[in-house]
């Protein structure tokens, strides 16, 4: 069966009620899945050997089920550690790293919508929540294959228009109120647009080539790391991903649903989104859904406030087809896959929101792993998820007190040790970003 089929036809709804297994079998015992869980140990050998009839087929939904989240979580991970080796000079592990929180992020969102991905075996669950396996593919090729053919499927967009919200409402509520449906090629192509700049770097002939040569061969050949320029940019994406106690990724979103909207204007009138004719299209989105014009957030959509796109998206439009490019600077690939992970977040965040679940019985789990990860120093804080930006808050102003005094690596460590240990936390992002 064509990976187009597959995606195309694949469903989360299995997914999600093996997920309401766990909340009443695991989650009870402080654990994402069961201790004697078939696929727990020896996962790609015992799915490689596997047959639609030997499948244990609660315990691969479970495992799945869980996947969404900790592959999520593992993603924001790499990509602090690939943050961490920027930091410290070393390119090519920052490449290594940032590859794999893209493919992770990928493979989060395809457990969501009932695609596992495995070694040479894979699975994938439909509508009617039966399970197929098929190979043909290995992990880092399926996932380039799964998004690639995801970013074109017009019956897909809507799960990932549903995981961005801006004043509690979807993307989907947004756009179509806009009078432009969903299902409609305007919509599908700023997905499309979204999906294929994003994961650029799962393509695999050229990028992973890139991720195979930076990881594997010597380097006779390195370029030096502008500290403070890229404090300076690490800053301007902690700022972007600063969350509320309504949202977890406020201002990002926002500027999502900006591009949204611009982009579908853009193809439905086929003009540009500017002057009085793109101001009374917003306008009427925001009388539909009972908006008042005079906030904050109408003007910044008309970009008469903040009128720049965001560093993150400026960064992550940049074009590296050229190899040489990559190896001198990773941050564009880095942005990209805070993108990809935003996404992620969200399909695990739906996962939660939508489930029986009380989310504080998830503490036991991002607080343990928050400790472990020298994120929090005990466990049993009682901390609120939306109070981990305060370390970066001010970090960020230690940062900015400094000014032009970071030079060097070596100086950056010696005067804002303390701040650079904060801001390399990616990890953070995930446990706001769900809801927790």
């Amino acid at each position: 069966m064509a990976i187009e089929d597959i995606m195309r036809d694949s469903s989360g709804i299995a997914i999600k009620q093996g997920f309401e297994r766990v909340i009443k079998k695991h989650i009870p015992k402080e654990s994402l899945i069961g201790q004697r869980n078939f696929y727990l140990k020896d996962t790609a050998l015992r799915m490689d050997s596997a047959t639609v009839a030997s499948l244990k087929k609660n315990q691969i939904e479970e495992y799945i089920a869980s996947s969404v989240l900790v592959h999520c979580t593992d993603g924001w991970n790499y990509l602090s550690r690939s943050i961490e080796s920027l930091i410290n000079g070393d390119i090519a592990s920052s490449i290594h790293f940032a590859y794999y929180a893209e493919l992770r992020s990928a493979m989060s969102l395809m457990a969501f919508e009932g695609v596992g991905v495995f070694n040479k075996k894979h699975i994938w669950f439909d509508t009617h929540k039966s399970a197929s396996l098929f190979g043909g593919f290995t992990t880092h090729s399926l996932v380039n294959s799964g998004m690639e053919a995801w970013a074109g499927l017009s019956t897909k967009k809507n799960i990932l228009f549903d995981l961005v919200k801006v004043k509690n409402r979807s993307l989907d509520n947004w756009i179509r109120e806009s009078g432009v449906s969903t299902n409609s090629k305007y919509a599908n192509s700023v997905i499309n647009k979204w999906l294929k700049r994003w994961s650029v770097d799962l393509h695999l002939k050229r990028d992973q080539f890139i991720r195979n040569e930076m990881s594997y061969r010597p380097h006779y050949l390195t370029a030096q790391i502008d500290i403070g320029n890229l404090l300076t940019k690490l800053t301007e994406v902690w700022e972007l991903l600063e969350p509320s106690p309504s949202s977890g990724f406020l201002h990002l979103d926002q500027h999502l649903l900006r591009i949204a909207l611009e982009g579908i204007y853009r193809k439905s009138k086929g003009a540009k989104p500017v002057g009085p004719n793109y101001a009374k299209y917003v306008e009427s989105i925001f009388n539909r859904l009972g908006e008042d014009t005079e906030q904050t957030l109408f003007n910044f959509l008309l970009r008469r406030s903040n009128p720049e796109d965001a560093l993150i998206f400026i960064e992550a439009k940049k074009d590296n087809l050229n190899s040489d490019n990559n190896k001198k600077d990773p941050f564009p690939l880095i942005c990209r896959a805070i993108l990809l992970l935003r996404l992620s977040t969200g399909a695990a965040n739906n996962l939660i929101e939508t489930s029986s679940i009380n989310k504080e019985s998830l503490r036991f789990w991002w607080e343990k792993l928050s400790h472990d990860q020298g994120v929090i120093n005990s466990i049993g804080s009682e901390i609120n998820p939306t109070d981990l930006f305060t370390d970066i808050r001010d970090s960020i102003t230690e940062i900015n007190s400094i000014g032009g005094g970071l030079t060097n690596i070596k100086d950056s460590f010696d005067l804002a040790s303390g701040a650079l240990y904060y801001l390399k936390q990616f990890q953070r992002p995930a446990i706001w970003g769900m809801g927790l």
